[in-house]
């Protein structure tokens, strides 16, 4: 991965708005990453950087979920998450009686 797609995940991730911090990161080893060439930059480990992020969004989870569920909203689906759930419940009951059902007509046709 290049220096700015590396720098586009951080910067999303609320983690820096610059590119020289990301670069300060890197030569301090942080952040794993090869320079193939001055013209080509830097290649930045993948696994490197997803755990840089998790370590650093680590701390500021709790935050950054509340502001994901403020955003989307998300206690509305799971709610709906919940009732679907039952549903599904209740569906899978009812598919058990039908089974039932079926088994005891084949065993009456069967000993008739």
């Amino acid at each position: 991965m290049k220096l700015d797609d590396a720098f586009l995940l951080l910067k999303r991730a609320g983690i820096t708005n610059s590119k020289d911090q990301v670069r300060k990161w890197i030569r301090q080893g942080r952040i794993r990453a090869d320079m193939n060439s001055k013209k080509e930059g830097y290649e930045i480990n993948d696994a490197s950087l997803n755990y840089f992020i998790e370590m650093k969004i680590g701390s500021h989870r709790d935050y950054f979920y509340k502001e994901f569920n403020e955003k989307y909203n998300t206690s509305k689906y799971k709610s709906q998450i919940s009732e679907l759930q039952r549903e599904v419940e209740k569906l899978k009951e009812r598919n058990n009686l039908f089974r039932q059902k079926i088994k005891e007509f084949r065993k009456g046709q069967h000993s008739g």
